[in-house]
This record gives structure tokens, sequence and C-alpha cells, in this order.
């Protein structure tokens, strides 16, 4: 269906204004119907969207930094409102950051101070031994500084203690049970001055565990 249309206006510039009645094809007709709605359509979302614009400027207001009006103004058009918006999305996202970084580096100040301490406890506890190992030694009649340096004094009380109790050890003579003599027959054992047991299957020494305080002494085949 062809539909009449007045169109008020001039064919070229200069001319007089003037009627032009004409028929639109169908068409043409659907063409422009379909543009009036979209436009009508169009127009409602502008308006959806302006007040949504309003209704967060509530939750992201114009920042207190803008004094003047031409700065109030622009920080209300919708880029500006959507900026801020986008900036807020985010805000959590740093929040959780921020307090994990501050949580790690809480943590990693405190592990520090504790290897400090047990440092420093460590090294007051070895302070401690150096200063029993010279009494040791003292009392032996081994001098530091004559008989041994200080960074060795620990290492010689050992020596010491160590061949010390091999000393009693063999004073007492008899045959030693060893560790590892499972690959011996008829093994007496050890003699504790040899290089073999009884039945020479195997090479035998004395070694010892803990400190030159707290030492414990014993054959061992090798």
């Amino acid at each position: 269906m062809n539909t009449k249309s007045t169109y008020f206006g001039s064919l070229t510039p200069g001319e007089c204004k003037h009627n032009i009645e004409f028929e639109y094809t169908d068409e043409q007709e659907k063409e422009l119907q379909q543009a009036k709605k979209k436009a009508v359509e169009a127009v409602d979302l502008l308006k959806q969207i302006d007040e949504l614009r309003v209704k967060a400027l509530e939750l992201v207001p114009v920042p207190h930094s803008c004094y003047t009006k031409s700065q109030r103004e622009k920080e209300k058009t919708l880029l500006k409102v959507m900026d801020r918006l986008f900036s807020l999305t985010k805000r959590s996202s740093d929040i959780d950051s921020r307090i994990r970084y501050e949580k790690e580096r809480e943590s990693k100040i405190e592990l520090e101070k504790i290897q400090k301490e047990n440092e420093f406890k460590q090294q007051q506890a070895r302070n401690d031994l150096i200063t029993r190992a010279i009494q040791f030694l003292q009392k032996r009649n081994i001098q530091v500084g004559v008989d041994y340096a200080l960074d060795m004094v620990i290492d010689v009380a050992y020596n010491v203690a160590f061949d010390e109790e091999v000393e009693k050890l063999k004073t007492s003579g008899g045959m030693f049970e060893f560790s590892g003599d499972d690959s011996c027959e008829d093994c007496a054992g050890w003699n504790g001055v040899d290089h073999r047991c009884s039945c020479g299957n195997r090479r035998v020494s004395w070694t010892s565990d803990g400190d030159f305080e707290h030492l414990i002494v014993y054959a061992e085949a090798y």
C-alpha cells in the first residue's frame, strides 16, 4: 500500500519553500517505520542510561578534588562515571592484594625475627660449649693459643676425650664386640688394637657418637 507524504522545504538552496506531495513505496514505508521504532527504543534506552548514570553518581560521586563547575560537570558525564564504576569493581581485589601483601610482610618479619633469635641462641650455645671445652682442656694442661687455636677448641676437646675413652677401653682388656660382625663366623671379636677382628674377616676400628662431654666410643667394622 502506498502512502502519501507532504514535504515542506526547498529543492535547492535559495528557492522558495513550497509543499511537495509524494508517495512512499511499501518497502520505503517499512524502512521508515522500522527507523521510527528504533528511534523510540533508542530514546527510551538513552533515558534509562541517564537514569542509571544519575543513580551511579550516588555510588561514585564527583571527586572532592573537582573545584570548578566545569570540572564537576565533566565528572558527571557517562564516560567519567563508568570509569569510576570500573575502578570500583577492582577495588575489592586491590584491597585483598594489599591485605595479603601486609600479611606476608608481617609473616616475613616474624620469621626473620625467629631466625635471628634462633641464630643468637645457637651462637650463645656454641660460645658456652667453647668455654666448657677450654675448661676441659685446661684441666689437662692444654692451653689455648699455645697448643691449639681458639677456633679449633671444640675439635681438640673431642679428640682428647676420644683418645681418653679409647685408652680406658683398651686398659680394660679382653675382646670387644663390634657392629658389622654379621659376616664373621666363629669370631671371638676384636682386641681393640689390631686392624682386623680375630677371624680376620673384617677390618675394625674405634668410632664414636656425641661430643666431648657426652661421648660414646664403640668398635665398628668398615
